[in-house]
């Protein structure tokens, strides 16, 4: 794992004091809730089109990336992301950009 402080040091900041907020919680015993985001919702945290998600999680397009957070099936013809995959995610390419 590598620490990013030169570029990002406000990033770096929001991301200790979210960790110490788990810690706390954790210790107090009260956990965040999990959101399920809709597609919409992926779509604006993430600035990608609804095909370039779908092509993510397509093996068969060049763009299929396995790291992708993949989505949960809610019901027959619903599905859903848990915020903590998509969040997770992005701050893995955030730091793999920058190692």
């Amino acid at each position: 794992m590598c620490i990013f402080l030169h570029k990002l040091k406000g990033y770096f900041a929001v991301s200790l004091v979210v960790i110490i907020q788990l810690l706390i919680a954790e210790e107090v015993g009260i956990m965040r809730r999990i959101q399920i985001l809709k597609i919409m919702e992926v779509m604006e945290i993430l600035r990608m089109g609804r095909a370039t998600i779908y092509d993510r999680l397509d093996k068969k397009s060049p763009r299929y990336d396995p790291t992708f957070p993949r989505p949960l099936k809610l019901g027959r013809n619903s599905i859903g992301w848990a915020d903590v995959s998509i969040y997770e995610w992005l701050e893995v390419k955030m730091e793999e950009r920058e190692c």
